[in-house]
């Protein structure tokens, strides 16, 4: 029931297919927001299994586990990886997975993703444009880590982007 205040009460769960409008809600006569950006149309939990992704090696997992939350267009995401690598390990190595794509605007333009990681190098990630993979870069340099560098090592992260 809805109050003479506006106050929505639900004794079970409350469903609204076409979103819930938020701040301006357009004109009185339609009640429509009046731009999509007003209206959250997304809200989403869930686990995934991050994954680390070189060319030419291959990766024995220890621990692999990631969850997030999806909010309108931002997906808030939470990784932990420890995995073995074997085979061609000089090449570059990134974390992939990830729930969504990102958007396509500028990487330099994400929202934020931090890191902890027992690896030798400081490692800064990176989502790129378009894309469901974390690029690992070594702080200080425009260089890519690589799958020798963080295996046996742990990688936990949280993420969050746009999509």
């Amino acid at each position: 029931s809805i109050s003479d205040a506006g106050v929505l009460q639900a004794d079970g769960l409350a469903t609204f297919s076409a979103g819930i409008a938020l701040g301006n809600t357009g004109t009185a006569s339609t009640g429509t927001p009046s731009s999509p950006a007003e209206t959250l149309d997304w809200y989403e939990t869930g686990i995934f299994t991050p994954t680390l992704i070189s060319t030419g090696a291959t990766f024995a997992p220890d621990k692999e586990y990631g969850a997030y939350t999806r909010v309108g267009n931002t997906v808030f995401v939470r990784f932990y990886l420890l995995a073995t690598a074997s085979g061609t390990t000089t090449n570059t190595v990134t974390i992939g997975g990830l729930p969504f794509t990102s958007s396509s605007a500028s990487a330099y333009l994400q929202p934020g993703v931090a890191m902890w990681s027992s690896a030798t190098n400081v490692l800064q990630p990176l989502i790129s444009s378009n894309s469901t993979v974390i690029n690992l870069w070594i702080q200080g340099t425009v260089t890519l880590e690589t799958a020798a560098n963080i295996s046996g090592k742990y990688l936990v992260g949280s993420v969050a982007y746009q999509v």
